[in-house]
């Protein structure tokens, strides 16, 4: 047993140097690997196994985030559990969805996730032969297929790049130098991932496109302006992807697509609302010294 430990202890030691170091490439890969693997069993299930399979990654979906809905709202102060950023969060929701139903963001997601599926994709030249002869089904067939990439491609990257997951686990386990809660969202996205693949098809793995993009950006972010991210900021900004993860899991069980990624505007909401108010901050502490 000790000799076991004695090997696995290096690499431990390297896996998790490589999880802190480079978390948004190994992110980007298990996406990747598990929409690929998960696209191998796509078209292999019956509509009603479908549907339970579906709505069995909802339920799970639902109770994890439910779970981060708790470690953000509720917290300990002075031996007594009380709520935080409650109000800002509630109202960052249908400002954030009225942003995001006037911008589309839902379409657009789509839409770019059929351009990076045609960038990548090998032509099918047996369909562009035939193009103008489809018959009605095989239309309908080619139409059901694009919505299907487009669906799966949306709520992989609203539940990877912009759940509580990127903030409580990504950006937290970074300051604290905790690969294990960054391992968390590793085993979420796979999972997630994978069976989004398997019902939804080739449009999934290019997920890992945004998850890249998205966690850069927060990881540079974090590097250049480090003290903006207090504590406080990061339990708001969870708090709403927590509601973001939350409403994906419940469209999930519903077998209906609820526009989730309407709602990434209102993760900027807390980011603005903490820029004015220390603006203020200084503003008043500037006056108080001058008089």
């Amino acid at each position: 047993m000790n000799t076991i430990l004695e090997f696995l202890k290096p690499l431990w030691s390297f896996f998790s140097q490589a999880v802190l170091s480079a978390f948004p490439v190994l992110n980007t890969a298990i996406v990747i690997g598990a929409g690929f693997l998960g696209m191998r069993l796509h078209g292999r299930f019956r509509t009603s196994i479908r549907d339970i399979i579906i709505r069995a990654l909802g339920i799970a979906v639902v109770l994890f985030s439910i779970s981060e809905l708790w470690n953000s709202f509720f917290v300990l102060q002075e031996g007594m559990i009380e709520t935080e950023g409650t109000l800002l969060a509630f109202i960052s929701l249908p400002v954030g969805w009225l942003i995001g139903e006037a911008l589309s963001i839902d379409r657009g997601l789509g839409k770019l996730g059929l351009f990076l599926h045609s960038v990548f994709e090998k032509p099918d030249t047996s369909v562009q032969a035939k193009k103008t002869q489809l018959s009605p089904e095989e239309t309908a067939r080619l139409v059901l297929t694009r919505e299907e990439r487009a669906t799966g491609f949306i709520i992989a990257t609203t539940l990877c790049c912009f759940s509580s997951l990127i903030f409580t686990r990504f950006l937290e386990g970074r300051i604290n130098g905790d690969p294990l809660t960054m391992v968390i969202k590793l085993a979420f996205d796979f999972v997630l991932v994978f069976w989004l693949a398997a019902i939804y098809g080739s449009g999934v793995p290019f997920a890992g496109i945004s998850v890249l993009i998205s966690e850069g950006i927060l990881g540079i972010s974090y590097t250049l302006w480090g003290d903006f991210f207090t504590p406080k900021l990061i339990g708001q900004l969870s708090l709403v992807g927590g509601m973001i993860l939350l409403f994906g899991g419940i469209s999930l069980c519903r077998g209906k697509r609820f526009r989730a990624a309407n709602l990434i505007p209102a993760l900027f909401i807390p980011i603005l609302y903490t820029s004015v108010m220390e603006r203020v901050d200084e503003i008043t502490e500037e006056s108080k010294s001058k008089k």
